[in-house]
This record gives structure tokens, C-alpha cells and sequence, in this order.
């Protein structure tokens, strides 16, 4: 019997000063009395006081959400069937999965990672398809395959940190200095949020 593969999102804000777009060291009081009235009790403090959390559904890049979601519900029924037919994914050394981290983190979707099974530098795009191939079944089952095919949308064009990377590279280019391109990408965070929030 395959266990209930169900996933929740939590959303972690942090509070900016619409001034400035620093942090805030200490939300407003009453801050968070408005939004437990609009949001009941998904909204909650963190211990860094300029986080609010919230247990709901994403604003934006519902999609980009989705595909995640989708690929590890179908990874975590992919496992679930080895077990039960007494097999295993292969273990490679962490330093090799360690340097994959490390690869991801530096190039992103522009990169590759170290295929561990061929030994060598694969393009994400290709381990992307690889993975859609490897679990669509289970997708399919799941119901989530058209969410987890979605990843190859990601993969082409990148997650909300590429684009997070584009708006400051684009305005460092166009001369801004370093302080003032930051602000530029928490603009463009709360303009994203507030277009589809």
C-alpha cells in the first residue's frame, strides 16, 4: 500500500520598509493582530521579528511551485516502489553530492552537475528531462504529471533567484551602485508579489 504523498507550503516573508527597503527591525505594533484578521491563524511571528510566516498557497509562480511539488510527490513514489520490490537507489559519497549542492548554488540553471552514474558534467536541462522521464509514471498516477513537466519551463528559464540575479546584474550595468541595485531587487520581489498576490 503507497502512502498519502501530500505536500503543504509555508511561505516565509521578510518585512521591508517601503522607504528605504531595508529590513525592519521590529514590525509595527499590531503588525500582526491585521494579519491574523485577514489571514486567521496561517500568519505567525518568527524569532527574527522582521519574518512573518504563512501556511498558504503561494501568490505567485503558482506553476514554478507546483512542478516542485510535483517532483517530489512522483521521487517519493519512485522510492516508495523500489522498496517495496527490495531495491535502492544507488549511494554515491556525499562529497559528490556536496559538490553538486555547490554547482547548483554558483551556476544555477545555467550550469551542469556531475552526472554520478556517467562520471561526468551533464547540462541541467538534460538531467531535467532525465528526471521527467524517470518518474512520469508515478506523476502520471499521481495526477501531477502536466505540473511536473512544468520543470523543463524552470530549467529554460530560470527560478525567481535568476531573475532576483538578472535585475541586479541589469542595474549594476546601467550604472547604479550596489546599495541602490539591492533595493532594486526588493522593488521588483514586492512589484512580483503585489501583481499576483
Amino acid at each position: 500500500m503507497r502512502p498519502s504523498l501530500t505536500l503543504g507550503i509555508e511561505e516565509e516573508y521578510l518585512i521591508v520598509d517601503r522607504e528605504s527597503r531595508d529590513l525592519v527591525r521590529q514590525p509595527a505594533p499590531g503588525f500582526l493582530t491585521a494579519c491574523s484578521e485577514v489571514l486567521g491563524a496561517q500568519v505567525t511571528g518568527e524569532y527574527l521579528q522582521c519574518q512573518v510566516e504563512v501556511g498558504t498557497r503561494p501568490h505567485r509562480r503558482v506553476d514554478d511551485a507546483a512542478a516542485i511539488a510535483a517532483a517530489y510527490q512522483a521521487l517519493l513514489l519512485y522510492f516508495h516502489r523500489l522498496k517495496e520490490d527490495n531495491q535502492r537507489w544507488r549511494r554515491y559519497p556525499n562529497i559528490l553530492i556536496l559538490e553538486n549542492r555547490w554547482q547548483a548554488q554558483r551556476h544555477g540553471i545555467n550550469g551542469g552537475l556531475i552526472d554520478l552514474g556517467r562520471g561526468k558534467m551533464v547540462p541541467f536541462g538534460d538531467l531535467v528531462g532525465e528526471l521527467i522521464a524517470l518518474v512520469s509514471d508515478e506523476a502520471q498516477e499521481l495526477g501531477c504529471l502536466d505540473e511536473l513537466e512544468h520543470l523543463r519551463n524552470i530549467a529554460g528559464n530560470g527560478s525567481s533567484a535568476d531573475r532576483q540575479r538578472q535585475v541586479f546584474k541589469a542595474a549594476i550595468a546601467g550604472g547604479t551602485g550596489k546599495d541602490e541595485a539591492l533595493k532594486q531587487v526588493v522593488d521588483h520581489l514586492m512589484e512580483a508579489f503585489l501583481k499576483t498576490g
